[in-house]
């Protein structure tokens, strides 16, 4: 059964065949690229960046349930923080998940203690809401 092409088949077809011409294209070129670029050996994990300056924060960084235990959360409520920006961390895919700096979570465990602190003070010198001020009886 031969199937009469008309212009709007046509014109698919074409921007079918240039979508896998682009493909193929963009496929050689990064098979050049892996070529081209040196490999880390799969033996020993590489603990600098790409700069080779600091460790990064795949082999460096805490992980959540380090995080949770620290900051005294919960690590679902940690995980929460960091999609919403709320925590700095770096995301990785699979079972890595996400990595803390540890001097950036122990300055955050920090400054919740000080701020825990505060809210203590200010509670034990407050006047006790109730019955501190008599409302004036009405005559």
């Amino acid at each position: 059964m031969c199937m009469a092409r008309t212009p709007l088949l046509e014109a698919v077809v074409d921007e079918v065949d240039q979508a896998l011409t682009a493909l193929q294209t963009a496929r050689r070129f990064l098979r050049e690229m892996e070529r081209e670029s040196p490999r880390p050996s799969h033996r020993e994990p590489s603990t600098g960046s790409r700069t080779g300056g600091e460790p990064s924060l795949r082999f460096a960084g805490i992980t959540v349930s380090e995080t949770a235990r620290i900051l005294d959360m919960s690590e679902d409520h940690v995980r929460r923080l960091l999609r919403a920006g709320e925590l700095e961390g770096a995301p990785y895919s699979g079972r890595i998940g996400w990595r803390l700096d540890p001097g950036y979570v122990n300055a955050v465990a920090e400054q919740r203690r000080a701020t825990r602190e505060r809210q203590e003070r200010a509670r034990q010198s407050a006047p006790a809401r109730r019955g501190a001020r008599k409302r004036p009886t009405k005559r």
